[in-house]
């Protein structure tokens, strides 16, 4: 007999589903048509070794019933916040730049109805100060032309981070959020009510936080936008400080993860940084989707001396990855990284130093393109909608869906190359070192599912299940026509012995 270990979940769903995407916790799965939302609860894992193979029929409920409707906007991303506690929080953005949040909880169905924090990126663009009105549009209420509805034309969005102890403080706070004309823009921070704090987050941005303050304090040329921003995150931390944080159980038995109350001060809502421009080329193609891995901190400055410190590799710049209509990826480094910025709360007077003042002027800033990664087929001459999926392997490894299959990206070859080069950087020579590092590494790309024929890209996305206990591997699954499903299963490294685990080897 057939060794089947899948079933079939049936769900209320009517339209076609673009994206799939499952909860840190595990409880629910997000599926995302052109203009709804939907949660539906995941049953037990055991229902695949249950011996039946009978459609299972899940509770399903519709995220946002007003708000994301056929008359509103389209639907771009449905994410998970990375640093909820209950791994329960839903960020949805829509093509009309409306992020909403969502605290769901399966007690509370009202949490469902309405969105804790909602915010239209259009008006944040323009406002110049935290007393503007952010509301995101609210059904049956008419909406005028306005050039912003094409220059913030939404694509894509992301969050900068996974929420691990190894990345920058401000990474999985930051949600970027990717234009239709090549545009980017940043959130920090971008958080739920509640939030959950890693063991480096505080430590790492204290240090950094209060050493930026001290420089700028000495620092006679300081603008005073760069005063205002070391202000607003010192009053942020310092509302930290105040808290008595919750403890909540983690991911491993003997973990404890804190849990923090949002700041009230400077405010909920962050300024909109941007718009970042990917290279110096700003005619990219059209963004499909976008993806961000976190820098990683110096753990050894957070550590006591005689305390051991297993570091893995890692970049400490972050690495920004844009997909194009053109099945084009560019991958690019920040290499000034974002952090927290808020808008100030009132306009400074005039001929009044008192205040801090806010420059009319955005800071455009260019996005570092490292390399250009092709990943069309000659013989499959379609444009599609390229998206991403976090490969649960390696944060430095990403799976690609394109019209002419599934790809994976290795940056392992060249992240920790380039990490020496940055930290032992110097200015003479520097070009030339760079050109080499260039031409001497590059992204290995490998191709598990294969489309040979041009298919009906009525659905083009990409699902990662990791199941350790069951698969030990991860399972991609893409459609490439209605009645095609294709999937690959991807072999994972053993995760690491605990060294304080008794031997097993056999004698």
């Amino acid at each position: 007999e057939e060794d089947r270990r899948y079933r079939v979940l049936k769900t209320s769903v009517a339209r076609p589903i673009q994206q799939l995407s499952v909860s840190p916790s595990g409880d629910f799965i997000a599926i995302l048509t052109s203009h709804t939302c939907h949660v539906a609860t995941l049953p037990s894992a055991s229902h695949l070794t249950s011996g039946s193979y009978e459609p299972l029929r899940i509770k399903t409920y519709q995220v946002g019933p007003t708000a994301h409707v056929l008359e509103q906007s389209p639907l771009v991303s449905a994410l998970w916040h990375p640093l909820s506690p209950s791994g329960n929080c839903l960020v949805t953005v829509a093509r009309d730049a409306c992020v909403r949040l969502w605290e769901l909880e399966r007690s509370d169905l009202s949490s469902f109805d309405e969105p804790s924090l909602a915010v239209d990126l259009k008006k944040l663009a323009n406002a110049t100060t935290t007393q503007a009105d952010f509301s995101a549009s609210k059904y049956g209420v008419n909406k005028g032309f306005s050039p912003d509805n094409v220059e913030m034309d939404v694509h894509a969005a992301c969050f900068g981070g996974s929420g691990t102890d190894d990345e920058s403080g401000w990474a999985a706070m930051t949600l970027w959020v990717a234009m239709g004309e090549g545009d980017v823009y940043a959130l920090c921070p971008f958080l739920p009510s509640k939030w959950r704090a890693t063991s480096t987050l505080l430590p790492s941005l204290s240090t950094s936080v209060v050493a930026k303050t001290r420089a700028i304090s000495h620092d006679s040329e300081a603008t005073e936008d760069e005063k205002r921003v070391a202000g607003q995150q010192t009053r942020w931390l310092a509302d930290l400080d105040e808290q008595e944080p919750m403890s909540l159980p983690g991911a491993n038995e003997f973990d404890l993860v804190d849990v923090y109350n949002r700041p009230a001060r400077p405010g909920a809502l962050p300024k909109l940084q941007g718009p970042f421009y990917v290279g110096t080329d700003n005619d990219i193609g059209e963004i499909t989707d976008i993806h961000v891995i976190g820098a990683k901190i110096n753990d050894e400055s957070l550590y006591d001396e005689d305390e051991v410190v297993d570091e893995e590799p890692g970049l400490s710049v972050g690495i920004i990855c844009v997909a194009t209509s053109t099945s084009k990826v560019h991958v690019c480094l920040d290499l000034d990284g974002v952090e927290a910025e808020w808008l100030p709360t009132k306009r400074a007077p005039r001929n009044d130093s008192s205040f801090y003042t806010f420059s009319d002027e955005d800071v455009e800033r260019s996005l570092l393109v490292y390399e250009t990664l092709d990943l069309s087929n000659p013989d499959v001459d379609v444009e599609g909608w390229p998206t991403f999926t976090p490969s649960p392997a390696n944060r430095y490894e990403l799976l690609a869906t394109t019209p002419s299959g599934v790809y994976t990206l290795d940056f392992q070859p060249w992240t920790q190359t380039l990490e020496d080069e940055l930290a032992h950087a110097q200015e003479q020579g520097a070009d030339f070192r760079f050109d080499i590092l260039l031409e001497s590494t590059a992204t290995a790309i490998t191709q598990p599912i294969r489309l040979t024929t041009e298919s009906q890209q009525t659905i083009n996305t990409a699902l990662a299940i990791l199941s350790p206990a069951g698969l030990g591997g991860c399972l991609i699954l893409t459609l490439a026509d209605p009645n095609s499903p294709l999937s690959a299963l991807l072999a994972l490294p053993l995760p690491p012995s605990n060294p304080y685990a008794p031997d097993t080897t056999n004698s």
